[in-house]
């Protein structure tokens, strides 16, 4: 891991904790649906429908690292400011990382295609950085709102949106006074 991908990863590692199996969670669905394959589960960020055939209860923390690092590859993390780069990286582990790309390209008002290019990074650099983690973690918290299981795992959501959010700028140079 480099650049701030290890300080990253270890923020949403902690945050997805361990080994959960809620048949409510789409997420722990081997179909990605309730209901539908086996509930499998979820732990440290690797869901049972995003990889239907791992045993997930039996996964370890370097194997879910490793199984998380194309997600920072997704959101083009080395290349993202720090502090901005958890909170779309973060979101992505917990909701796919082309939602997250989207979000962010949604706060810049850049088209939302989903991949994180030069026009994108053109328009972050165009922005006050503590400015776009408090856009895109509203963003957040709207896109989690919109959920059908919202009622349900909602104030964690937000809860770890603010978390991150806290520890986003935590990762800023602090500001001159």
């Amino acid at each position: 891991m480099i650049g701030n991908q290890l300080a990253c990863d270890a923020f949403t590692a902690a945050e997805e904790g361990g080994y959960t199996n809620n048949p409510s969670d789409p997420g722990n669905w081997t179909g990605g649906a309730c209901g539908v394959g086996a509930c499998a589960g979820t732990k440290y960020g690797i869901a049972a429908s995003q990889h239907p055939t791992l045993d997930i209860a039996a996964l370890t923390p370097a194997q879910a690292a490793h199984l998380r690092a194309p997600y920072w590859t997704a959101i083009n993390g080395n290349e993202l400011p720090k502090g901005l780069d958890l909170v779309a990286y973060d979101f992505g582990v917990n909701a796919g990382p082309c939602h997250s790309a989207k979000l962010l390209q949604g706060v810049l008002g850049v088209s939302e295609d989903g991949s994180i290019g030069p026009g994108t990074l053109a328009a972050i650099a165009a922005h006050d950085v503590r400015q776009l983690i408090a856009s895109l973690s509203a963003a957040h918290v709207a896109y989690y709102q919109g959920l059908p299981t919202f009622a349900e795992f909602g104030g964690g959501w937000v809860d770890r949106v603010q978390r991150c959010q806290a520890a986003a700028l935590a990762m800023l140079e602090p500001v001159a006074a």
